[in-house]
């Protein structure tokens, strides 16, 4: 199956792939345009080869009903071609907060592994997704914008390992505007997510503002920027080659800072990635393979770089080494106190609350006072700690939280222990650090007093 038969340019499952035309393909769908003409692609795909197809649709319970309609609209379209469509839904929000993670990462961390699962109980070896070629130019200028290498210029590839399959991209070389003429010339259906039209997205924003902004410059820039992938992974097929031969000579405990800095630049910013791959299973993003090579550059005994997945880069008897960080992440537990009249005790020491000029004399031998203040409040307080996107308004200004406390200058431990006292409003007080606008008064109100405890700030460890 080709242009000449489809209309559009489809590479088949079987050319991507290397494998027999009859195995199976596990299809992501969306029910987008892209994914709506793929299914149709592949159902005659699989009538003529007698190739198992299943769809899987993940709904992430972003949309609501629209999403629910889709999800519908999915296991319905499956069916008319005799295809069972496995869904999964999911709460990608809370998962996003609970993991610390972008909606766009977490959506796509968590698609990966229900297709990784479904796979791996049918015994799928393929999972086909409908990237286009306007995915493939979103995702190289996205890759420049965050600041790539080699790698990232490569974009989007046409297939790659995926667990103990891979992943195959059989629309991968046409335009979204063919494929949309596609599914009306062959009347299939589709649906549109909302979202797809909002530029607070990063992606979204390159579809929408700045690819059209290139088509001024040039109409072809998606043919054009295909020639420049291609030249690109050309080029790291060949270096990758270049650094494997190198590590194949390579044997011991580390590798000679010496032999590392007379390899050519490309080469040996590959072997970095290598070796910090095969001591964390992960990638190395380009920033960190420049302070690598910086740290190779000096070539300084006992010297050392830290790299995310506690992994640590250190030079001893003139070979770097890659070996498991053995220091610890601060950890901080969250908590969140109401305060009520008297003495409240918190992680980092005590909130004094009184509505008296006097405060009582119960305060343990081992806190120290800090800072008092008389507030007016919106409702009942509470000593929390931080969380994501606190913000406060003071002097004139609304500032964040996370902002405020790094400008202290305070030590990582003590700047997560110290409390939030906020009210109905939001935060209202940091002891030390802000204090609402409008809420201090000279009479009546509330008295809050801080107290301190120097042991507590052990509270967060090493």
């Amino acid at each position: 199956m080709d242009k000449n038969k489809t209309g559009i340019r489809f590479t088949p499952p079987h050319k991507l792939s290397g494998l027999p035309e009859s195995t199976p393909v596990l299809l992501a769908f969306s029910g987008g345009a892209d994914s709506r003409a793929l299914l149709h692609l592949l159902a005659e795909y699989s009538s003529e080869y007698r190739t198992p197809l299943v769809a899987a649709h993940v709904n992430h319970g972003i949309r609501g009903e629209e999403a629910l309609h889709d999800r519908e609209f999915c296991i319905r379209t499956a069916a008319e071609y005799g295809i069972e469509c496995e869904v999964l839904d999911a709460d990608v929000p809370s998962l996003a907060k609970q993991h610390k993670n972008s909606l766009e990462t977490e959506a796509r961390r968590v698609r990966y592994s229900f297709f990784r699962s479904i796979m791996q109980r049918r015994g799928i070896p393929l999972l086909a997704t409908a990237h286009n070629a306007d995915d493939r130019l979103e995702t190289m200028i996205f890759n420049i914008a965050r600041g790539c290498g080699l790698r990232g210029l490569c974009s989007i590839p046409p297939v790659r390992p995926f667990g103990e399959g891979l992943i195959i991209r059989p629309l991968l070389c046409s335009t979204k505007s063919e494929i949309i003429r596609y599914c009306e010339e062959n009347n299939l259906a589709y649906v549109t997510d909302s979202t797809n039209f909002e530029t607070d997205y990063s992606r979204n924003l390159i579809r929408h503002r700045i690819i059209p902004a290139l088509e001024e410059l040039n109409p072809n820039i998606r043919e054009n920027t295909a020639r420049l992938i291609l030249s690109a992974r050309e080029a790291r097929e060949f270096i990758e080659g270049e650094a494997d031969r190198f590590l194949s000579r390579s044997s011991g405990d580390g590798i000679q800072v010496g032999e590392l800095n007379s390899l050519p630049g490309a080469v040996r910013h590959c072997v970095l990635s290598k070796l910090y791959a095969a001591a964390s299973d992960r990638e190395l993003e380009e920033v960190h393979v420049q302070a690598l090579s910086e740290l190779l550059q000096k070539g300084i005994s006992g010297s050392a770089l830290s790299l995310p997945g506690r992994i640590r880069a250190v030079i001893e008897g003139g070979c770097l080494k890659f070996t498991t960080d053995p220091r610890r992440r601060l950890t901080f537990e969250s908590f969140e106190v109401p305060l009520t009249e008297g003495l409240n005790l918190l992680p980092s020491g005590a909130i004094m609350l009184t509505t008296a000029n006097r405060q009582p004399a119960e305060i343990p031998r081992n806190f120290t006072f800090r800072e008092g203040v008389r507030i007016m409040a919106s409702g009942p307080l509470v000593a929390r700690s931080l969380l994501p996107g606190d913000t406060v308004r003071c002097r004139g200004m609304t500032r964040k939280v996370r902002k405020l406390l790094w400008e202290t200058g305070l030590p990582l431990c003590e700047r997560y222990l110290l409390p939030l006292v906020c009210d109905n409003a939001g935060v209202l007080w940091i002891p030390g650090v802000a204090l609402r606008d409008g809420a201090q008064t000279k009479e009546g109100g509330l008295l809050l007093r801080y107290y301190g405890n120097e042991n507590s700030l052990k509270g967060g460890h090493l």
